[in-house]
C-alpha cells in the first residue's frame, strides 16, 4: 500500500514554533517543498535549518536530500518534503 502525500498541515504542524517568516512551504506536482528564505549570518541559517531539520524530524518528516541541515543553510531552493522511514 503506497503512502499517504506529506500534506501542508502536516508541515506546518512541526514547525509551528518556527516563525513563519524563516521558511516557505511551496506546492510542486511531486508534493510539498521547503526553503529556508530568512536572511541572516550563515550560523543564524544554520541554526534555524538545525532547528527545522529536527521538528520535522520529531514528526517522522525531514528533507529529500542526503544532508538536510547544510542543504537548507546554503541553499535558498526549495527541497521536498517527505516521510522518513
Amino acid at each position: 500500500m503506497p503512502e499517504e502525500p506529506v500534506s501542508i498541515a502536516e508541515i506546518t504542524c512541526a514547525l509551528r514554533t518556527v516563525r513563519p517568516a524563516s521558511y516557505r512551504i511551496e506546492t510542486t506536482p511531486d508534493g510539498p517543498a521547503l526553503a529556508l528564505v530568512m536572511n541572516a549570518s550563515p550560523s543564524g541559517r544554520r541554526n534555524a535549518a538545525d532547528r527545522i531539520v529536527r521538528l520535522l524530524g520529531e514528526h517522522g518528516l525531514g528533507l529529500d536530500v542526503p544532508n538536510q541541515v547544510d542543504a537548507l543553510t546554503e541553499e535558498k531552493v526549495s527541497f521536498a518534503v517527505v516521510r522518513l522511514p
